[in-house]
């Protein structure tokens, strides 16, 4: 799994903390790409790695965007697929292992997703979208979000 992290020092404990402790039983990696923070996110980040060595990889760069930070965290990646969760994500313990199954029971999967909702800074669920079921063909990213 790769999470960019940049400037989310007051979210991220809640971020790697679930993703610390996923219910999956196979061994899973989670690459932390610390895109040049200047807030405390880098230290949060290798106080993860202290005390989950076996889960936590991090990295630490210069401040050069999201896209370039996932790439990173794909080309050290050694799992046979990857999946991607952002630093102010609250992901259940379950998201690796609903992951896995998706793609282990349709083998020609090549993108899964999983539902979320949206919370606002004071706790508030916004929106809490719906999709689900497959495609089999090009779909927008809007159209996996808009009901």
């Amino acid at each position: 799994m790769v999470v960019p992290v940049y400037n989310v020092a007051a979210y991220l404990n809640d971020c790697l903390l679930p993703l610390a402790e996923q219910s999956i039983a196979y061994p899973y990696e989670v690459i932390l790409v610390d895109d040049g923070s200047t807030d405390e996110s880098g230290e949060i980040c290798e106080v993860f790695k202290r005390r989950y060595p076996r889960i936590f990889e991090v990295i630490h760069q210069e401040n050069l965007g999201l896209p370039v930070a996932r790439n990173k965290g794909i080309s050290i990646a050694r799992g046979r697929w990857i999946a991607f969760a952002d630093s102010d994500d609250i992901p259940s313990r379950d998201f690796a292992l609903t992951l896995f199954h998706c793609v282990s029971s349709h083998h020609e999967c090549q993108v899964c997703s999983a539902n979320f909702s949206i919370i606002n800074d004071s706790g508030k669920v916004r929106r809490a979208p719906g999709k689900s079921g497959q495609s089999s063909g090009l779909v927008a990213a809007g159209d996996l979000l808009d009901d």
